[in-house]
């Protein structure tokens, strides 16, 4: 048995050791996010305005307001005219009309005015967070500042996960399956205000530290590092949407599925393991506890539903059969949901997530195929659950975006069945390939976000266009945000290579100890 397996040895690494890669991942997540959030026109990323208006009113205390007749979920609340403006959204559904229709700032932008939101049914933990910057400042700018919060909460759990897995023995295919996870819609979303992204990387992060935990040796110190990182992951996932409970229940049954049995005995020994799971607990039980509270905003006549009435049966069967239409949704469908990706990043998702699973179902132990399994029907049946329970009364409400957490998590998996094998040898062969697909990756993220610019700069006229006669401009000029994106996306592979090199030598971060659990 090796070193990293073995609970006889010691555990040397130190604190600094540990959260090098996480402070490498969040810069460059982080300013991705940033550089997104930039781009992207204000309230242009689906259900942007609700969650707008969400975050103003709980932010002053307004937890709920009054229900809108015929409007299933809506409720009016005050918030300043700033973010009840309805013009912001001149082009949405419109991928003709470029995002220079948006009207100028509203005269008295900080007059209270009543603002409709739908998204009242959500917890207001991340709402309050959220809107914590509209508190200081106004207008575009505490837009902007809202958006960076989101993005501030997604990076920070993104570069969890890759501080978790260098924390392997092997991590080289996990690393490759981490960026994979991170999709440009991951990043789109991360850079507007929305809680879907915060959903899916608090998912990814709780998946990730558990697993691991469960995995790997832990010296006390970093046992406690662990619980501390795995109750906050769990505190950010359940303060999104109710769907959340149903992902942290689906984390806890494929990690134990994934549990190697000496690790998972001597963790719930300690004291750490205990707190952790008890925090968890309760912010799991706090959060079932609002989603069971009635909610005035339900009230109303649903019938305007698009799809309402439909019956489950029905609904089922369509979300089964148009699953693969759906699930384009995690790689980027843009704007409110009309600007798809460019075929070329499709494309490289679809030939690196497939390589990947194929890879990791044909050579994984019998455990990680199941875990795959799971998760790979949780992707498949639980949007036709979910969609065939709501369609009477709610219409056709599931977006693909909503299945984020699924499948970051299912991509995960796939990265630690393979680093688990260990059958495929690190050769200087199987680093460059690994760099190419990093590279592939980087071109596909490039390629989404400059295509998603165009459709903004210019709507659907021509490249030309886009350069000597933009109608609409982004903060800095979207030539500079296209420029600054390339810079960060290289220092990004470049990043990834050095760790692909690392792991080829043998440098795992974590070594055994007699003080390992």
């Amino acid at each position: 048995m090796s070193s990293l397996t073995s609970v006889s040895e010691p555990a040397t690494l130190t604190a600094r050791q540990r959260w090098a890669p996480f402070f490498a991942a969040f810069g460059i997540i982080f300013s991705l996010m940033l550089l997104w959030s930039i781009a992207s026109p204000l309230m242009s990323s689906p259900d942007e305005p609700a969650h707008a208006i969400r975050a103003e009113a709980v932010v002053r205390g307004q937890l709920s307001g009054t229900p809108v007749a015929g409007h299933p979920g809506a409720e009016k609340v005050l918030v300043p005219r700033y973010v009840a403006d309805p013009g912001y959204v001149c082009y949405a559904f419109k991928p003709s009309v470029s995002a220079a229709c948006q009207p100028a700032l509203t005269t008295s932008p900080d007059t209270l005015v009543e603002g409709q939101t739908t998204a009242t049914l959500n917890t207001p933990l991340f709402y309050y967070l959220a809107g914590l910057p509209s508190l200081v400042l106004s207008g575009h700018a505490a837009l902007y500042a809202m958006r960076i919060m989101v993005a501030l909460m997604s990076a920070v759990l993104l570069a969890i996960v890759f501080m978790m897995i260098r924390q392997q023995s092997r991590s080289t295919f996990s690393l490759v399956s981490a960026a994979i996870a991170v999709t440009p819609m991951v990043l789109f979303l991360s850079g507007t205000l929305n809680p879907n992204p915060v959903e899916a990387c608090a998912a990814a992060a709780l998946f990730t530290t558990l697993v691991i935990t469960l995995r790997t040796p832990s010296s006390r110190a970093m046992l406690w590092e662990r619980a501390i990182l795995i109750a906050f992951s769990t505190l950010m996932l359940v303060s999104t949407r109710s769907i959340s409970l149903v992902w942290l229940l689906c984390i806890a049954v494929v990690a134990l599925i994934l549990a190697k049995r000496e690790f998972l005995v001597r963790v719930f020994t300690r004291p750490a393991a205990w707190v952790g799971t008890a925090l968890s607990g309760i912010f799991a039980i706090l959060a079932l506890w609002f989603f069971m509270l009635p909610k005035s905003g339900t009230i109303g006549d649903t019938s305007i539903a698009v799809g309402a009435g439909t019956d489950w049966k029905t609904a089922f069967v369509r979300m089964i059969d148009k699953a693969l239409d759906y699930d384009s949704g995690v790689v980027g469908y843009f704007g409110w949901l009309d600007t798809p990706a460019p075929t070329i990043t499709y494309a490289i998702w679809i030939v690196a997530i497939g390589g990947l699973l194929l890879l990791a179902g044909v050579i994984g132990f019998a455990r990680h195929r199941i875990a795959l399994l799971v998760w790979a029907l949780v992707a498949l049946f639980l949007p036709a659950i979910v969609q065939a329970a709501l369609v009477f009364n709610w219409g056709w409400v599931w977006q693909g975006r909503y299945i984020l957490a699924a499948f970051m998590c299912l991509v995960i998996t796939a990265g630690i069945t393979l680093d688990a094998v260990g059958a495929i040898p690190r050769t200087r062969m199987v680093q460059r390939a690994l760099v190419t697909v990093s590279i592939l990756l980087a071109f596909a993220q490039l390629a989404a976000f400059v295509y998603t610019l165009k459709r903004y700069v210019v709507s659907g006229t021509g490249w030309r266009q886009m350069v000597l006669h933009p109608e609409w401009q982004p903060p800095l000029g979207w030539i500079t945000l296209c420029i600054l994106f390339a810079i960060v996306l290289t220092v990004g592979v470049l990043v990834l290579r050095r760790e692909f090199s690392a792991a080829a030598a043998s440098r795992p971060l974590v070594t055994a100890s007699r003080s390992a659990v």
